[in-house]
Parts: C-alpha cells; sequence; structure tokens
C-alpha cells in the first residue's frame, strides 16, 4: 500500500511538472530547434521543399495554404512554433527539441497507469528519438541506437556503452548526447 501511494505521488509530480523534478533536454531554447531562416514549409519524401505561409497538420494530410497533402508524402514540416519530421518506416510525426549533430525528437501520449488496485491515474509517457545529421533515419532513442552514432566521440560514447535501459538513462543519454553535438 505504501509503494502505491508513493508511485501516485511520483506520477503526480511528473504529470504536473512541478517538484523539482528535472526534465530532459530543457536547456534547448524553443528557438533553436527549428531550422534557420524562420520560416514555414513542408520537406516532401521526394526531397522538395515547399515553403507557405500556413500549415495545418492533421494526423492524415497536411493544408499548405490552399493545397491539401497527403502525411505519408511529407518527410517533415516548420511551423512558427516547431519542427517536426516523421520516424523513419512509422507514419506518425514527432517534435525536435534538440537540434545539432544528433538531433533528438520526442512525442508524448497520456495513458492510463493501473497501481494494481482497480485504480489507475493518467500519466504523460515520453518517447525519444534520434537522428544523426540532418538527413539521417529518425530512430528510437535507445542505448544501441546511441551507441551506434556517438561511437565517433570517445567522451560520449564512454557514457552510454554499457546501458541496457532507457528508462533509468534518459539523464546520461541527454548528457552524452549534450557533449556529442558540443565537441
Amino acid at each position: 500500500m505504501k509503494k502505491a501511494f508513493l508511485l501516485l505521488g511520483f506520477v503526480i509530480l511528473c504529470s504536473c511538472g512541478c517538484g523539482g523534478i528535472h526534465t530532459p533536454f530543457s536547456y534547448t531554447k524553443h528557438e533553436d530547434v527549428k531550422e534557420p531562416g524562420g520560416f514555414n514549409f513542408v520537406l516532401l519524401e521526394s526531397g522538395e521543399m515547399i515553403k507557405t505561409k500556413i500549415i495545418t497538420a492533421k494526423s492524415r494530410y497536411f493544408t499548405l495554404d490552399n493545397k491539401t497533402l497527403d502525411s505519408k508524402d511529407v518527410k517533415a514540416y516548420q511551423t512558427n512554433y516547431s519542427y517536426a519530421a516523421k520516424v523513419t518506416g512509422h507514419d506518425f510525426f514527432v517534435n525536435r527539441i534538440v537540434r545539432g549533430k544528433i538531433n533528438v525528437y520526442s512525442n508524448k501520449s497520456v495513458g492510463q497507469n493501473d497501481l494494481g488496485s482497480g485504480g489507475g491515474v493518467n500519466a504523460v509517457n515520453v518517447s525519444y528519438y534520434v537522428q544523426k545529421g540532418s538527413t539521417g533515419d529518425v530512430v528510437e532513442m535507445t542505448p544501441k541506437t546511441l551507441r551506434e552514432m556517438l561511437k565517433d566521440n570517445e567522451e560520449a560514447f564512454k557514457i552510454v556503452h554499457k546501458m541496457k535501459n532507457i528508462v533509468v538513462n534518459v539523464p546520461k543519454m541527454e548528457k552524452a548526447i549534450k557533449i556529442y553535438n558540443e565537441n
């Protein structure tokens, strides 16, 4: 019973963003995640870039000014507020939260966590994705994918070389990516 209350307290602290809990990758400024130039665009799978004033992104289509595009034809897009890319091999987009030699993306979803007593609480689940360079594949961030991406930087690689689990190691992964991007 005591464990259930501790878990409930932790989930509540995490979901409201208070309590001094570190938010991963929070060192990046909002304007630093976008591509330089400040204009809105859609990057098609063909490599063509369409500059536009207004982008409305829905799960299956994009509306640009007076044109509609199927989301399966879109590789990435930038609005006034964010840059998002499609996860390689999937049909969903993730928001970039770090731009650098290693780009980091996140996807948040709200789910129900069962506390084992028949009740549950809403919890925010965050998944992280990484991309090496601006043209690499956007893939799930795991210790294995990071080891492959960081192998040419000894200091960053040392941090992740023995990791097995992403859940407990996100702060270490964040540190390794920051070192890699700064060197």
